[in-house]
């Protein structure tokens, strides 16, 4: 198999992940509509969002996700969904939002030059009173470095091909470079007894908070908050996610 897999297998996967959902949908009504979502992959949170009655822009460069995305539009979410083909560190919208969401480590996937592009256009397409909120993994000195390949990390039936499907990972945290290399391993189980592997390498740069207000700051962000997780807690070095609530 090859990474054009990867698709099936993240939304097999994940399908059933609700965890963050009632965070996004506190946060919409918190801040009002219309949303923008960055990196929206096949549409897990933007479905959720439209099932609540919210006006939802979705935006990935994966032109296998936004397919997968509008599949599930049916006539009353297509109404309240508009899916935009391109890269979150280059776009340009008709269109400001009230609430611009990343989740699922999205931001964190882009070095500096990235994320500064990236937020600047955050920042253009939100209103005055507009929050950009960032979902990332927790920074360096929360993770346990590792080398070498995990156990089993998950596993679900895949059901286009219907096939089960194992994830474990090989990764490495650099600590000098504050970057999380991870390769995603998916091993799928054929009917012939064959397995056949996936590997979807990723990097994921890990920010302290003083780190991100600057870069935050630069790209004309006034404020930013920091959650440790999506019932909004105080951010401390124990914390599983690093939540940024970021106001123009």
């Amino acid at each position: 198999m090859s990474s054009a897999d990867f698709p099936r297998y993240f939304e097999a996967q994940y399908t059933e992940y609700t965890e963050d959902i009632p965070f996004w949908l506190g946060l919409a009504a918190e801040y009002g509509g219309p949303v923008l979502e960055l990196g929206c992959g096949y549409g897990r949170i933007l479905i959720a969002l439209a099932r609540e009655g919210w006006s939802v822009a979705g935006l990935d460069h994966d032109q296998d996700m936004l397919a997968r995305a509008a599949a599930h539009l049916n006539e009353v979410l297509g109404q309240r969904i508009t899916l935009h083909h391109a890269d979150i560190t280059d776009f340009s919208l008709d269109q400001t939002f009230s609430l611009l969401i990343s989740p699922c480590n999205t931001f964190a996937s882009l070095d500096e030059d990235g994320f500064v592009l990236a937020s600047t256009c955050a920042r253009r397409h939100l209103t005055p009173a507009g929050r950009l909120v960032l979902d990332l993994p927790p920074t360096p000195a929360s993770l346990v470095p590792f080398s070498g390949e995990t156990e089993l990390l998950a596993a679900f039936l895949e059901p286009e091909s219907g096939n089960a499907v194992q994830v474990s990972a090989r990764d490495h945290i650099e600590k000098a470079g504050a970057r999380y290399r991870v390769t995603w391993l998916y091993d799928e189980m054929l009917a012939d007894g064959r397995v056949a592997r996936t590997e979807i390498p990723m990097t994921y740069h890990l920010r302290e908070p003083e780190l991100l207000s600057r870069l935050l700051s630069e790209t004309g962000f006034d404020t930013a908050e920091f959650y440790g997780d999506y019932q909004r807690t105080a951010y401390s070095r124990g914390s599983t996610r690093l939540i940024v609530v970021a106001s123009r």
